[in-house]
């Protein structure tokens, strides 16, 4: 085989697991991300500081 014939076989097998690494990493943080903001809002409803509502709505506002 020609050696870019070889080189476009190559592209073509590695191209989608590229993709769908990033995805999935893409999916990862925003998962993280949506998960510390619901501990946080956990934490803040046995929290009495009188700020709790308004980083409560921030928190909430953040998450949608």
């Amino acid at each position: 085989m020609p050696p870019h014939t070889v080189y476009d076989a190559l592209q073509l097998a590695v191209s989608p697991v590229i993709l769908i690494s990033a995805y999935g990493l893409l999916l990862l943080s925003l998962t993280n991300r949506l998960g510390r903001a619901i501990d946080r809002g956990r934490l803040l409803r046995n929290d009495d500081s009188p700020t709790r509502d308004l980083q409560l709505r921030i928190i909430t506002k953040r998450a949608k």
